[in-house]
């Protein structure tokens, strides 16, 4: 039997996390934590390598862009997947993000998403 894949939820909204840390396990994924801070982000990805981490694009002092900055020069695998509004129009080359909005209405389609992607 394959070992669940670890996930990292950093969202600055705990309940948020929470919710979509719920969703995720009720759909057989391992949520290894579910934090609202970007520097306890960055320092679960550094000691625990998870395989995915879903990052809110823009915390307060520390953006997930910057996240994917430092576990690439200490040569971390880590997947980072960034979470935007839903009114966010931009794009950002060479990154994997998605739109989620407040209920959530998009999440089955994301974690179809993210089982292909790990299967």
């Amino acid at each position: 039997m394959m070992e669940k894949e670890r996930i990292l939820i950093a969202h600055s909204n705990t309940n948020y996390a929470r919710e979509l840390k719920s969703i995720l396990e009720a759909h057989g994924h391992h949520v290894y934590a579910a934090v609202d801070d970007a520097f306890v982000a960055l320092g679960y990805i550094l000691k625990y390598q998870p395989r995915f981490a879903l990052l809110e694009h823009e915390f307060h002092y520390l953006s997930a862009s910057d996240v994917v900055s430092a576990i690439k020069r200490k040569n971390i695998a880590t997947k980072v997947i960034q979470i935007f509004p839903e009114n966010f129009d931009g794009s950002l080359p060479n990154s994997t993000y998605i739109h989620i909005d407040d209920s959530f209405e998009k999440i089955t389609t994301f974690v179809d998403h993210l089982k292909n992607t790990i299967e």
